[in-house]
């Protein structure tokens, strides 16, 4: 189970299995909706387009966003040569060997660097961690939040959560369905692009930096495979984290994927793992 959409997770926290705060949850899982489904209650079709999942505020106060348990399960069925995805509430059916190949581009973007911390039971939001990641550990400079405005009318872009002095630029996100992963992937992307290319970007960007992160010549193009772009994930599934992302999200970062290393970076995944 996931968010079928795009989550703001600077203003939001956690689940309900219901429309009244509580037992919240930080993620979305199967075995815990059907905890909180009464003895009583036949599953059906209809139970589960009935009953609702909300994402409240960070503090518990009003709800952010409302979706069906039915839009918020994930499933992937080989069947007769095909996969079958259930996603955001629609059946798609996907050739099983293109369904292979794709995987098989993700699983190779693996990496078991750079090793970020745990996300811990402390950090409220991705902001909190990214900052707490930040101020324990001199390699990482914090650039969550800080958007560059390039290109102009309300055009802005964000860098990168967190920059290394080994020029790794790691994008972080709480697991989601397919919708916020490719949001993501996208991102990353556009952001890769705009570094490779755009002088005027590259020294927007020089001037948020930190001393000990500080780039020389900024308005020069940065030398092939200097920069790594790092998705990092953050899930509680113990799955590998290839294994754990939706088939849409798989595809977005296999085209993303491509994109990247066409301008000059490397790209790779890692998980964070929630305690």
């Amino acid at each position: 189970m996931a968010a079928p959409e795009v989550v703001d997770w600077h203003d939001a926290g956690s689940f309900t299995y219901g429309k009244s705060y509580s037992n919240p949850t930080a993620d979305l899982h199967v075995r815990e909706f059907l905890a909180a489904v009464p003895p009583r209650v036949t599953l059906s079709m209809a139970y589960l387009k009935q009953r609702h999942i909300v994402l409240w505020d960070p503090n518990g106060d009003s709800p952010r966003a409302d979706w069906s348990v039915y839009k918020c399960l994930y499933a992937e069925l080989d069947e007769d040569g095909d996969t079958y995805l259930l996603t955001a509430g629609k059946w798609y059916r996907i050739d099983r060997a293109f369904s292979r190949r794709v995987k098989s581009e993700v699983r190779k973007l693996v990496s078991p660097t750079p090793t970020l911390p745990d996300y811990a039971a402390g950090d409220s939001s991705e902001t909190a961690y990214n900052a707490r990641v930040a101020a324990s550990d001199p390699q990482y400079a914090l650039l969550d939040r800080k958007q560059i405005l390039f290109g102009g009318g309300r055009s802005r872009f964000e860098f990168c959560d967190l920059l290394s002095t080994s020029r790794e630029m790691v994008h972080v996100k709480r697991y989601g369905g397919s919708g916020p992963l490719s949001h993501l992937f996208a991102q990353g992307a556009n952001a890769a692009q705009l570094w490779m290319t755009e002088p005027e970007f590259r020294k927007i960007v020089a001037k948020v930096l930190p001393p000990s992160h500080s780039i020389k010549n900024a308005a020069n193009r940065p030398e092939s495979d200097h920069y790594t772009l790092v998705y990092a994930i953050v899930s509680q599934s113990l799955k590998p984290i290839h294994e754990s992302l939706p088939f849409f999200s798989c595809l977005t970062l296999k085209n993303a994927a491509t994109s990247i290393r066409a301008v000059g970076l490397r790209v790779s995944l890692v998980k964070i793992q929630r305690q």
